[in-house]
This record gives C-alpha cells, sequence and structure tokens, in this order.
C-alpha cells in the first residue's frame, strides 16, 4: 500500500532508506523530497563552513586567547610581589646576620684580650678561638648559610594547560573494572599512608632554665649555665633517628651534650649522677653510663651543625653522627645500666638548639 495514497492495486516500491512503500506515482515525489533534503544539508554545509572560518567560533577563541593574557598578566604580578618579599626577607637576615656576627666577633675579642692580659689561656683555648674563627669566616663566605628554596605548597600561581572536554562512555563491563582499579589505588593509598606515618619526637621535660619554643621544637639557653632536657618519644624497638640543629650561640664557651637515658630514670643536675646516661660532649669528651673519658679536643659540632641520633634498639645500640665533618659514634648499650624504654638526652649551655626531623 502506498503511504501517500493508499492504493494498493499498482505496483509498489519500497524505499531503502525510510522501508515505505509508494506506487510509481509518489515514488517520484519521494525522491524529489530526498533531493530537496540532500540540497539543503549541502546548503547547511556551506553556510556552517563560511561561519566557521569568519565569525561562528571567532568570538570565542578570542575569549580564550583573553584569559591567558589575563593569566599572565596576574602571574607576572604575583612573581613581582613574591620577588619583592623575598629581597626585604634578604635584607632582613642579612641584617640580623651581620649583627649577630658583629656581637660574636666583639665578644671573642673581648676574651682573647682579657686572656692575654691575664696571661691565662692554654693550647686548649687557643684551638677553641681558631675553630670559632673559621666557622665564623665560614658563614660570612656562604653568606650566612642563608639559600633560596621553592616553597611550592606556598606558591600562588597556578600553571595552566589547553584541553578538550570529550563525551566519553563505557559499558558496564568497563565501568566494573574501572571500579575495581580505583578501590585497589584507594587501598593502596591508604596503606601507604600508614606505612609512612611519623611522629617526630620534641623536647619535654627540661632542669634548668632553658626556654622552649615552637612547639616544643627549638630550646634556647643563652645563659652561663647548663640545663638537662629529654625527649617526648620513647624507644624499645625498631630503629628511629631524631635530626638536631645547632642554630645558634650567644657565648665563646657554649657547650652542648647529645645523648641518651632510660625513661625510668630522673634528670640530674650532673650526668655523673645519672648511670644509665651515654653520649658526646661537643668537647669530645664521651659518657657511658654516666662516667665521662676520652679527652677534650676539637670539637665534634659547631654552630650549623646537624648532629643525628640514631636509636638501634633492635641491636641495642647508640649512633651519633655528624656528617659536615664526616665523624660518628656509636656506643653498644648496655641493658642493665640503661634499660628500655630509651628517650633522648641533651644538655645545653648558652646555644640554641631546634629538632628538624625524624626519620624511621
Amino acid at each position: 500500500m502506498c503511504i501517500a495514497c493508499g492504493d494498493v492495486s499498482g505496483r509498489q516500491v519500497t524505499c531503502y532508506g525510510c522501508q515505505q512503500s509508494f506506487c510509481w506515482t509518489h515514488l517520484k515525489d519521494h525522491q524529489n523530497d530526498i533531493e530537496k533534503q540532500m540540497d539543503a544539508l549541502a546548503e547547511n554545509y556551506e553556510r556552517l563552513k563560511g561561519d566557521r572560518q569568519e565569525d561562528c567560533c571567532h568570538h570565542h577563541q578570542q575569549q580564550l586567547f583573553r584569559q591567558i593574557d589575563q593569566w599572565e598578566k596576574d602571574s607576572i604580578v604575583k612573581i613581582q610581589q613574591t620577588a619583592d618579599t623575598a629581597r626585604a626577607d634578604l635584607r632582613s637576615f642579612i641584617k640580623q646576620s651581620e649583627d649577630h656576627m658583629k656581637i660574636l666577633m666583639e665578644n671573642l675579642g673581648e676574651e682573647i684580650k682579657k686572656s692575654r692580659q691575664l696571661n691565662n689561656y692554654s693550647e686548649i683555648d687557643i684551638n677553641q678561638w681558631i675553630e670559632q674563627l673559621e666557622n665564623i669566616h665560614s658563614q660570612i663566605q656562604t653568606s650566612f648559610n642563608i639559600q633560596i628554596e621553592d616553597d611550592e605548597q606556598a606558591s600562588s600561581i597556578t600553571l595552566i594547560k589547553i584541553k578538550q572536554n570529550a563525551k566519553h562512555s563505557l559499558d558496564n563491563n568497563e565501568q566494573r573494572v574501572k571500579r575495581s582499579r580505583n578501590e585497589t589505588n584507594n587501598d593502596f593509598s591508604v596503606a601507604t599512608t600508614i606505612n609512612h606515618h611519623v611522629n617526630i619526637d620534641r623536647f619535654d621535660k627540661v632542669l634548668g632554665k632553658s626556654k622552649l619554643y615552637e612547639e616544643n621544637l627549638v630550646a634556647i639557653n643563652d645563659i652561663d649555665s647548663r640545663s638537662c632536657i629529654s625527649g617526648a618519644n620513647s624507644y624499645s624497638n625498631g630503629r628511629h633517628s631524631v635530626t638536631f640543629s645547632v642554630e645558634n650561640v650567644y657565648q665563646t664557651g657554649w657547650s652542648c651534650f647529645f645523648g641518651t637515658m632510660t625513661s625510668n630514670e630522673s634528670m640530674q643536675d650532673d650526668v655523673s649522677k645519672m648511670v644509665s646516661v651515654y653520649g658526646v660532649w661537643s668537647s669530645g669528651y664521651q659518657v657511658q653510663c654516666g662516667k665521662r673519658s676520652g679527652s677534650c679536643g676539637k670539637r665534634r659540632w659547631n654552630i650549623c651543625d646537624d648532629v643525628t641520633l640514631t636509636f638501634d634498639c633492635d641491636n641495642k645500640q647508640l649512633r651519633i653522627e655528624n656528617k659536615r665533618i664526616n665523624w660518628c659514634q656509636v656506643f653498644n648499650i648496655d641493658l642493665h645500666s640503661c634499660p628500655f624504654p630509651w628517650k633522648f638526652m641533651t644538655i645545653i649551655k648558652g646555644c640554641q638548639l631546634r629538632i628538624k626531623n625524624l626519620l624511621l
């Protein structure tokens, strides 16, 4: 039956495209309609082609370029502001360092002058003065240890990139595979976070006049008397390292002790009264079970040095290291005199320490 007139008497022809039947008369009309549709399609194509080349996408393209230009201008302003701030900070650090060096030089000069006048000095004093002069000279040569670092977390500049959005569909099986992969990745991320959790040690108990700052990561004793400070964490198994930085010294006769003690013993104002203590003085003396041994010599650490204490509980050892001078000391701990749990202990006079990190 013809879809146009309903005639069923004559011969019928089925259109391959629309799958409808037509008589011979209306088949020609249907063909003409198809040709008109094709002509309209060609006309729309040519119109779209011309619009694309001229005005269709031009406005949107220019808008995208303007966004890039604006990002460039904003980023330049932020960079200039950051550079100005960095210059101001650098000038401030240089001024503070120069003032500090001036005080150190004046104090050192006064001490040397006074010792010469009183004729009261020895080779040990001369060696310490020489070392202090070398250290001051080294800091001046390295611009007072001032460095420029990338501060990625604090950066206010976000980089841009060009991408093209595209619709993408997944069948049910692909979606299941993708969900399975995401769940696997999430499980791995959680496990990684747990395995790499770091518990930073801190200064805790203080015996003396030292002051703690910055959430107990900094200890300062700027007077001519010793203070004993113990750590917050206790160590009974595994391997743990705590790194200290000698950030500042306030006197030419400053001193610093690094070591360990059992958590079960109370701190005393004299190391010799503490039977569990192991460690090393900055002057070179060693302490084992509270007893001092060795001799005074070249300092084991100086201002700006990093000193690392490693508690190897499984092997019952304490390792003290200063990588700058390629020096280390390993103690085999007697668990009868220094039983677990251990904690770090430091004694400072006329200096400032900072806990930098803890490595597991």
